[in-house]
């Protein structure tokens, strides 16, 4: 099989940070399409038509998480990444349409974005691999780490200790909450942004379907009163997690955000609502 490589790799790689060797990614650097796109695609493809059980797993206490991370990757990809949402499908940058399938979450992502994406979930004091999609690992079968927490993940590894694991637990619990609210301050932006100017497919791919029936049923609303809405987001001023809630094994989190914005609505030309000179808070 010909080798499909990158021209460069997307991170610095000459840098070795002490176990666990995790750290989250900068938003913006989530996921990317370069030169291999195309092709590891393909492969992607091929794997998941004839080798399925080997480069996908998936339990079911993971499968909301899985749809959830559908929608996240997806929104991104479309606000980010030059992927288009047409209905059902997704366009993607080598003009493939991909069957949005909510059923069967992990497999559109493998079929769209040429990342490998891993699920863990917290059990106890450690966080086990319930789902994956992954057709690049380096030297292990997904079958060998399936269902297993993190430390039998990385055995024999002998410094792969109960304080690594430990640590490990406290970064993906959130307790190092940066990169976590940088990315929950985009989608907000985002949000505001698209139901500014009534942009349903952006909205879409960023909300549940309740919200998204609330906001498109605001935005039919105005269009009906031929009420124009104009919106400038100026910055995040403040943002926090408010609380936490655990059900089962899934963390619900509350974030607060203070921005400011200048919003303005009109109708036929005049101003009926808000000061175009005005910044406010929301």
């Amino acid at each position: 099989m010909t080798d499909i490589l990158q021209n460069e790799l997307p991170y610095d790689v000459s840098h070795h940070g002490a176990l666990p060797g995790i750290s989250p990614l900068a938003p913006e650097a989530w996921l990317i399409v370069d030169e291999a796109y195309s092709a590891q695609i393909q492969l992607r493809e091929t794997l998941l038509k004839h080798q399925r059980d080997k480069v996908l797993r998936l339990a079911p206490e993971a499968f909301a998480a899985a749809q959830e991370l559908l929608g996240m990757a997806l929104g991104f990809a479309t606000a980010h990444l030059g992927f288009e949402r047409h209905k059902d499908r997704i366009i993607c940058p080598d003009g493939r349409l991909v069957l949005i399938d909510d059923q069967d979450p992990l497999a559109t992502l493998g079929r769209a974005l040429q990342n490998d994406f891993c699920l863990l979930q917290p059990r106890g004091a450690e966080h086990i691999l319930t789902g994956a999609i992954l057709c690049f690992p380096a030297s292990w079968t997904l079958a060998e780490k399936f269902m297993h927490p993190l430390s039998r993940i990385h055995v024999p590894v002998p410094s792969y200790d109960a304080n690594i694991t430990k640590q490990n637990h406290e970064t993906l619990e959130g307790k190092n909450k940066k990169e976590f609210l940088e990315g929950a301050e985009i989608a907000y932006e985002t949000i505001l942004t698209a139901f500014a100017n009534g942009d349903l497919r952006k909205l879409k791919s960023l909300l549940t379907e309740t919200m998204y029936n609330n906001f498109s049923g605001a935005i039919e609303s105005r269009n009906k009163e031929k009420i124009k809405s104009e919106f400038t987001f100026i910055g995040i001023k403040e943002s926090s997690v408010d609380k936490y809630e655990k059900v089962k094994d899934d963390l619900f989190t509350t974030v607060k955000f203070v921005a400011e914005v200048i919003s303005v609505k009109k109708k036929d030309n005049k101003i009926i609502d808000g000061n175009p000179d005005k910044i406010k808070f929301v």
